[in-house]
């Protein structure tokens, strides 16, 4: 969730979005398969771009002998220190800028940017300077989400700052700039495709003058139906990907890309 949709009650999050709970039941699933160094002791996990840092707190906790770096450029020195007396992990630490996280040199296994490269005006720049001057370690892995099809830009995209959506080719024309090797991509939620293309033919058909979208951060759903949404939404996403490995590619609401790091 993005920094800006978190709704804090008594150091507590109001409620969960099944949209993030699948996701995360998604990116963990794609670790499992992909990340076997997160199970080794001193890994470094830097998720860019963290939001709320709700991701990186669900992983610190799967894999505490890791240590994970969270950063936004949101984080004020008031809104860091509350989220992280909600989160309260020893093995995940919150920062403004990648600056300040003082790493050494090759100490990063695994960076993430979970729907993050969107907010990017040059996304290809950017993750290439990452890539560049990062202290990532030979063969990082590198996992990526974004939006995805252009045209399925509407105001939520414009409420949260998002550049553009992605389709698969210029996704991974982007990791290539960065001179990354992607060894897995595809789509997940093909549910929501439908249901997102009737909201912005909408949108455009009657413009709301409000200037805003309702975001994951407005959900009010009880947990019977969070939890059943979640589990659509996660049966989607292995079935978008054995449909991928299986040659047939369902396209879906957002696309993802996990790389390695080439050798310089």
């Amino acid at each position: 969730m993005d920094v800006k949709e978190a709704k804090l009650q008594d150091g507590r999050l109001l409620s969960r979005h099944p949209w993030e709970l699948a996701r995360l039941a998604a990116v963990r699933a794609i670790l499992r398969d992909q990340v076997s160094e997160l199970a080794s002791p001193g890994t470094v996990v830097l998720d860019v771009g963290c939001g709320d840092a709700f991701v990186a707190a669900a992983l610190a906790e799967d894999y505490p002998a890791s240590r994970f770096v969270a950063v936004d450029q949101a984080f004020t020195p008031s809104k860091a220190e509350e989220l992280a007396r909600h989160i309260a992990l020893p093995n995940l630490s919150l920062h403004p800028s990648v600056e300040e996280t003082a790493l050494a040199p090759g100490s990063i296994g695994l960076m993430l940017l979970l729907d993050v490269l969107e907010h990017v005006k040059s996304d290809a720049g950017f993750l290439k300077d990452l890539t560049e001057h990062l202290p990532l370690a030979a063969g990082a892995t590198v996992l990526i989400t974004v939006p995805a099809f252009g045209f399925l830009f509407g105001a939520h995209d414009r409420s949260l700052g998002h550049y553009r959506r992605y389709d698969m080719g210029n996704l991974r024309q982007v990791v290539a700039t960065a001179r990354l090797e992607a060894v897995e991509d595809g789509f997940f939620f093909a549910t929501l495709v439908l249901p997102r293309l009737m909201s912005v033919l909408w949108q455009r058909i009657r413009p709301s003058t409000g200037g805003t979208s309702g975001g994951v951060g407005r959900w009010r759903g009880g947990p019977m139906l969070t939890g059943l949404l979640r589990a659509v939404l996660f049966a989607d996403f292995h079935l978008c990907r054995i449909a991928r490995r299986c040659g047939v590619t369902l396209p879906g609401l957002s696309c993802y890309a996990i790389c390695r790091k080439q050798a310089s």
